[in-house]
């Protein structure tokens, strides 16, 4: 059954143990008259019964939402985890890619560097071959270059030109040298990073351990929220066949009622009032609204609250109800039977002034306008019922009338 199935049941079934008050008067009378087929402390019996049962319902209701409020809450955690958890596997991924990266960076200085340390071991040998024909040479050389020369600047030139030659191995190799430091340097750096991108990597992934556990324990709670809800709802359910069982009985008495105490009074005929003097704003119908039957008309205006609400015929009052659950029903309400099948009903009252038997003439003040029960602004819920069933108002009511 979906919730809003249960507070439109839970509503009916409250409005029909408000009537009771009224069925055990009209049996009381009856009993003075020796009718013994419905006694009134039986009925009375039933609507203790039936009242035990709908505050049981009730806190039922009432857990059933803090559980469906508990269990929303838990999903909307889980939903952020999971978003999370979501964001930390793109993160890590990346990093990951990131490594990768950089792993294949280090690979390629670590060949460079090979390679510089190949270039530098290759000119060092060399330059080592050539200082070492130098040496042997010794002042031959020196001759030797000597009498190569066409004149003396051009011996001291050839001198100038060996001289260089060996700088420039020299300063070849320094400039290797540098280069692979350079690179060593680079290669450093790229480790360092890697390191760094390492340890990210694996924070990230024990943030996402943890956030998985968490997701999993939301989930686990989630589930023993639903299993309570479950167990909850077959209790409800029980106690609202308990109440239907019950209400089938209310409703046989109160036929019962009828037909041993108020087949004998007669309509007058006479036509019926308007409910609600100074004030015609119809602001709510006899028709479907909320996918269920608005049985009567509601009535407001500005200033309403508070203002009287007159017998529409004259009759006897059968409900006077002054206790109500908040946001359930009509809250303090009146019914008045004209005789012949005719009942009115006027709901949501913020204060009852008649009492079950007085006898009421059409015009007479019996309640003021309020804003109890299920009800969301100060209004009039107006209701005509004949034979039980509910008519349109407007079929025997005009504002004037």
């Amino acid at each position: 059954m979906s919730k809003n199935r249960k507070f439109w049941k839970t509503k009916m079934l409250r409005g029909t143990a408000g009537v009771l008050a009224g069925v055990l008067f009209l049996l009381m009378a009856a009993e003075n008259r020796d009718i013994p087929e419905v006694r009134a402390d039986d009925v009375s019996q039933m609507q203790d019964e039936y009242e035990a049962l709908e505050q049981k319902n009730q806190e039922y209701e009432e857990q059933l939402s803090q559980f469906a409020e508990e269990r929303q809450e838990e999903l909307a955690y889980q939903q952020t985890l999971g978003q999370q958890i979501s964001v930390l596997e793109s993160q890590i991924k990346l990093k990951e890619e990131e490594q990768r990266q950089l792993e294949a960076d280090i690979a390629v200085k670590q060949e460079e560097i090979a390679q510089k340390e190949e270039d530098i071991e290759e000119n060092y040998n060399l330059f080592k071959k050539r200082l070492r024909a130098m040496y042997m040479a010794g002042e031959a050389s020196a001759l030797d270059v000597l009498l190569s020369s066409n004149s003396i600047s051009d011996f001291l030139a050839n001198i100038v030109y060996v001289r260089r030659v060996s700088e420039h191995d020299n300063q070849l190799i320094q400039t290797l040298e540098a280069e692979k430091q350079e690179l060593s340097d680079m290669m450093a750096g790229l480790e360092k990073d890697l390191a760094a991108a390492e340890k990210t990597r694996k924070d990230m992934a024990a943030k996402q351990v943890e956030m998985s556990e968490a997701y999993q324990k939301t989930t686990a709670s989630i589930n023993a929220i639903k299993k309570q809800e479950q167990e909850f709802a077959e209790n409800q359910e029980e106690i609202q066949r308990q109440m239907d069982a019950l209400e089938a009985e209310i409703a046989h008495a109160i036929e019962e009622a009828k037909r041993q105490n108020m087949q004998s009074i007669d309509y007058s005929g006479d036509g019926f009032a308007w409910p609600l003097p100074n004030y015609s704003m119809i602001t709510s119908l006899f028709e479907m609204r909320w996918g269920q039957m608005h049985k009567g008309i509601d009535i407001s205006g500005s200033g309403v609250h508070g203002e009287p609400i007159v017998a529409s015929n004259h009759g006897t009052v059968i409900t006077a109800q002054t206790t109500y659950i908040p946001g359930y029903s009509y809250g303090k309400y009146v019914m008045i039977d004209h005789g012949g099948g005719y009942v009115t009903l006027y709901g949501h009252c913020s204060e009852v002034l008649v009492t079950v038997g007085q006898e009421v003439s059409k015009g007479d003040v019996i309640a003021k306008v309020g804003n109890t029960g299920n009800s969301f602004g100060a209004h009039l819920h107006f209701e005509v019922r004949v034979d039980g069933v509910a008519q349109n108002p407007l079929n025997y009511v005009s504002y004037g009338s």
